[in-house]
């Protein structure tokens, strides 16, 4: 992108200085080099987000909230929500989206707290009469 371009964005508040712009998109930690989804967590004074990849159950963003992870839903068109404290505990997420907990260099998302999204069985013609 045009040096130009990229300061335009940026004043306009499109796009910070990271790149991140509503949209959220997978990158490499700067850190640790890992996988994350990093984007802007709301319309209006948002701030850079970094979660991690793997989406989490209702009960692991509750295992989240008290260890002091932040978390955040994740839209089907890709745009990041932050989850507060109270829409954690009283509002489940819409079942069009999927909740992720922030990023945390050298700690991934434990495994008791990942939902597991079950894979479409492979197409088979074993026992097809036909």
């Amino acid at each position: 992108m045009p040096a130009h371009l990229l300061r335009m964005l940026q004043a306009k508040g499109v796009i910070t200085d990271r790149g991140t712009s509503r949209i959220s998109r997978m990158r490499r930690c700067a850190h640790c080099r890992t996988v994350i989804l990093a984007g802007l967590d709301g319309n209006v004074l948002a701030l850079d987000a970094d979660v991690d990849l793997v989406p989490i159950t209702r009960r692991g963003e509750l295992l989240a909230l008290v260890s002091g992870r932040v978390t955040y839903e994740l839209s089907r068109d890709g745009r990041l929500y932050r989850r507060p404290p109270r829409r954690v505990v009283f509002g489940p997420p819409t079942s069009s989206s999927t909740v992720h907990a922030a990023h945390r260099c050298g700690e991934p998302t434990p495994a008791e707290w990942q939902a597991i999204t079950p894979r479409p069985a492979a197409a088979t013609t074993e026992g097809m009469p036909f």
